[in-house]
């Protein structure tokens, strides 16, 4: 059994995504005028995009690009981006 299966997971799925990195930086520490993820607990990312996905949190391109997520993998992208700075 694979027990670093779950980490993997999340890193491949937003490293080949690229959508997150494009806008919040690789590492969530935003190059540019975009909100960096880095620091933010995963619980706040989630609820967060959870809020973009059904429309009760107004953002530029944020509900379009939630949209394209399922409620796992948005589980999976905040879980990612929430442990990065508590290495």
């Amino acid at each position: 059994r694979d027990l670093h299966y779950p980490l993997r997971r999340q890193r491949q799925m937003c490293i080949r995504d690229r959508s997150c990195a494009a806008c919040h930086g690789t590492d969530g520490k935003s190059p540019g005028a975009m909100p960096s993820l880095y620091g933010k607990s995963s619980k706040y990312i989630e609820s967060s995009m959870l809020s973009f996905l059904h429309g009760k949190r107004k953002g530029t391109v944020m509900n379009r690009i939630a949209k394209g997520y399922s409620e796992k993998d948005i589980k999976l992208i905040a879980n990612y981006f929430g442990q990065l700075s508590n290495k």
